[in-house]
């Protein structure tokens, strides 16, 4: 019976390897339900998509994030500590907002049990009717810990008031740089992560894929920017660098080779933006043609930096291109039109993303700029 079924089934109909996988975990599913009745199913866990992953292994994710975890540092928890500013800025949101909440905590408590030691050591050693308690109006735990709150935090004590004893213009001077000492760390922290570019729009800054197409007879490597939100304006610089495998003359060869990419000039930012890279006898895609794109392993780390219009920051992103994102044979749709009933031109953020397929030889620059030679001498031969 399975082998007259399986005849029915069209040749020509792709079959993965991943919806086999799945048929055969529903069969065991049900065989299992079958004779198994009282055991449940189940639920299987559920993958998140990442958008704009790839299956090759990168080194820049799409995000902008390396994708590299360091090892055997030696002292590594030491070096948070003594670099403790850039260590607060380089953690999540949720710790950062945990960080300010104990340190404030512990702050309370700590002047808080530091009162009561001081109120217990005066009832047991001084003279309360000569010179007085060193604070009015309470004689309990959370009688001290509303002070130290509305010290450090300077809404101001109520009737709970300290005296002018020795002791308590001490602690409310060392009370009140302490939470100076806090909050101007810990807020001035907030305000400088806040002011940091988001790493959700390093994906939205540039677009998924490369195409590859011809620019004035030239084979160019090109993708787009954008930058609407006015972050990158000012100083806007652009860098492409290319990691491949190289082999050296010497028979050795280095497995992460860093190459610069020479671009051409783009305009300002104001719309999106396509980043040219012209592929000639100085670089290095001048002899790859479809054929080594899709089976070299490389990848293009892209930078942008500049400076917000609005605040001054500066700012960077950064994202990559592996060779399956780059589309041999394929142009950018127009996004930006003109609209003359308004009179203002259109941004279409739809179309920022979106190539049509354009012909073009699938050989290397290298070798379509030696046939056009080789037509072009032949050609004035016969004109001799």
């Amino acid at each position: 019976m399975a082998v007259e079924e399986s005849k029915n089934i069209p040749e020509n109909i792709p079959i993965e390897i991943d919806d086999i996988q799945c048929e055969e975990d529903n069969f065991q599913d049900k065989v299992s339900s079958i004779i198994y009745p009282d055991i449940r199913r189940k639920k299987k866990s559920i993958s998140y998509y990442r958008p704009y992953a790839s299956p090759t292994n990168r080194i820049v994710m799409k995000c902008g994030k390396y994708n590299i975890i360091k090892e055997n540092i030696p002292e590594k928890t030491s070096r948070y500590f003594r670099d403790l500013g850039n260590t607060i800025l380089s953690i999540r949101w949720r710790w950062i907002l945990i960080s300010i909440c104990l340190a404030n905590g512990i702050a309370y408590l700590i002047f808080t049990f530091i009162w009561m030691a001081m109120v217990l050591w005066e009832e047991s050693y001084m003279d309360l009717k000569t010179e007085g308690p060193c604070i009015n109006g309470t004689g309990s735990f959370a009688g001290y810990l509303i002070l130290v709150v509305d010290t450090m935090t300077t809404i101001g004590t109520g009737s709970i008031t300290p005296t002018d004893c020795q002791n308590g213009w001490i602690m409310m001077t060392l009370l009140a740089l302490t939470s100076v000492a806090i909050e101007g760390a810990l807020v001035s922290a907030v305000f400088v992560k806040m002011s940091r570019p988001n790493t959700k729009d390093c994906i939205r800054q540039f677009s998924k894929k490369a195409v590859i197409c011809i620019r004035d007879g030239d084979y160019c490597v090109i993708f787009r920017v954008k930058d609407l939100n006015g972050k990158y304006w000012a100083r806007t610089s652009i860098k492409a660098v290319l990691i491949r495998r190289k082999n050296l003359k010497e028979g050795d060869s280095l497995p992460y080779y860093f190459e610069n990419l020479k671009l051409e000039n783009t305009g300002l930012l104001i719309w999106p933006q396509e980043v040219v890279h012209r592929i000639d006898k100085n670089s290095p895609f001048w002899k790859m043609s479809k054929l080594d794109m899709s089976v070299l392993r490389f990848e293009v780390m892209i930078i942008l930096e500049g400076d917000s219009l609005t605040t001054g920051h500066p700012s960077q992103s950064q994202t990559s291109y592996t060779n399956k994102e780059i589309l041999w044979g394929h142009r950018f749709s127009p996004c930006v039109e003109y609209d003359e009933l308004e009179q203002k031109y259109i941004v279409n953020k739809k179309m920022f993303n979106e190539t049509v397929k354009y012909e073009i030889p699938e050989c290397s620059a290298r070798e379509l700029y030696l046939a056009a030679r080789n037509e072009s001498a032949i050609a004035r031969s016969e004109d001799r």
